[in-house]
């Protein structure tokens, strides 16, 4: 399974956004009353979440209970992301990609998403960087991806893994 950051904007409204680790957007999504369950089946339908992303910086608790529902680290930014900030940081990649954003909720759910792909980049790098060595199954890959991110040493999990 690929391993995802997914990028939640929780309310009335979710918006979704699933990047790979390679930054390429495999869904965005926005549903009115979209439950606990009915997320985690969606997101873990395209692969292993291991990052669960947030715009705000105060973590809302149905980000921790979607995060411990599939084992995914949180990222949330050191302060709140405000929406002309969403919409500047979003604009080069929403129209490199032709990418449709339906309404707010979904852009808040791009910049989360975003936003921890960036951060966990050089990590994320680093890491593909030592796998081209190995010959890994892909599932493998993405439990030394999970491992790294949750803060694991790169050689000690890949060791782990073989």
């Amino acid at each position: 399974m690929r391993p995802l950051i997914v990028g939640i904007d929780p309310g009335t409204t979710v918006g979704v956004a699933i990047l790979d680790f390679e930054g390429d957007l495999i869904k965005i999504y926005s549903k009115k009353h979209f439950s606990l369950n009915s997320i985690v089946k969606f997101i873990t339908s395209f692969g292993s979440v291991v990052v669960i992303a947030t715009d705000v910086h105060k973590i809302p608790a149905s980000i921790s209970k979607l995060s411990a529902e599939v084992g995914a680290v949180i990222f949330n930014p050191e302060k709140n992301i405000y929406t002309s900030e969403k919409i500047r940081l979003t604009k080069k990649y929403v129209e490199s990609r032709d990418i449709k954003i339906k309404n707010a909720h979904e852009r808040a759910a791009l910049i989360a998403a975003l936003l921890a792909y960036y951060f966990y980049q050089n990590k994320i790098n680093q890491t593909k960087k030592k796998l081209r060595e190995k010959n890994l199954t892909e599932e493998q890959e993405a439990t030394v991806f999970e491992k790294v991110v949750k803060g694991t040493s790169i050689e000690k999990t890949i060791k782990a893994v073989l």
